[in-house]
């Protein structure tokens, strides 16, 4: 998740730069055609980043819920075993429902045939994908369309305002 934080600060970054350098009106033509510049170059920044996310979130779906381990279930969860287990029927790769894991060690859990039993927790893994991993993800691709959006914004001004400053240096 490093990459996602180093997306997040540098949109923070971009966002506030965007709106402190490229809300001027007034401006040489010359100063303008360097901004343009600029935009250009930030522009594909936010495709690069937005490539970022998108692997981010395809890599995202595959990632299990860890934190889940330790902290009390509020409803079932969906686990799979890891592997094998005699006691009962249960084989590896085999879908099973976590209903309490108050224990850190022993979870209980409902194994495929539908009985209930305490089974070490070791042997099972929560089922990806993590809800918090998603959320933040989400919240970063919200973030990068109000960029995209701030960009294009900045992009317009700027033109359209080169337009203006020419036609007032013709008159």
């Amino acid at each position: 998740m490093e990459d996602a934080n180093t997306a997040e600060e540098w949109m923070v970054k971009q966002s506030e730069m965007l709106e402190r350098k490229y809300s001027r009106s007034e401006f040489s033509l010359e100063e303008g055609e360097q901004m343009l510049r600029e935009l250009d170059e930030i522009s594909e920044l936010i495709k690069k980043y937005h490539s970022i996310l998108m692997t981010l979130t395809e890599r995202s779906s595959q990632i299990s819920p860890l934190w889940q381990r330790g902290e009390r279930t509020q409803r079932p969860i969906s686990i799979v075993a890891l592997a094998d287990y005699t006691d009962i029927t249960i084989r590896e790769g085999d879908e099973c429902i976590l209903t309490d894991n108050s224990d850190l060690i022993h979870w209980n859990i409902r194994g495929p045939g539908g009985s209930e039993v305490l089974i070490p927790s070791v042997m099972f893994r929560i089922l990806p994908p993590d809800a918090r991993i998603t959320t933040y993800l989400n919240r970063l691709h919200t973030n990068l369309e109000k960029l995209r959006r701030l960009w294009s914004q900045k992009h317009r001004m700027v033109r359209y305002n080169m337009v203006l400053n020419t036609m007032t240096q013709i008159r």
